[in-house]
């Protein structure tokens, strides 16, 4: 191979690895974000895999792509209802 040709193939290959980092940025980001929405990754690894620190950075990128916010599982969900049952019934208890 002559050295325009070898100079032509290393500029090609060097082009074509930086679409393809290009490319696999978004996917990742997306990936990560399908994750979180889904409550498969916590929320500081989504965020660290968008490289954000703000929260609410990562509620936009959501809203940006269309994914729902994630909401707690159903036994995180219950065990909040019955602390809230616990306090309401303790100041209700107090009053009188």
């Amino acid at each position: 191979m002559s050295p325009q040709e070898q100079c032509l193939t290393s500029a090609l290959t060097l082009e074509s690895e930086s679409k393809l980092t290009e490319l696999a940025a978004p996917s990742e980001k997306l990936t990560a974000l399908v994750k979180y929405s889904a409550g498969r990754i916590p929320r500081r690894a989504a965020m660290d895999a968008l490289c954000i620190s703000d929260y609410g950075e990562l509620l936009q990128a959501l809203n940006a792509v269309g994914l729902p916010h994630p909401i707690l599982n159903k036994a995180a969900r219950k065990s909040m209802v019955k602390t809230m049952l616990t306090m309401v019934e303790g100041v209700s208890g107090s009053d009188g």
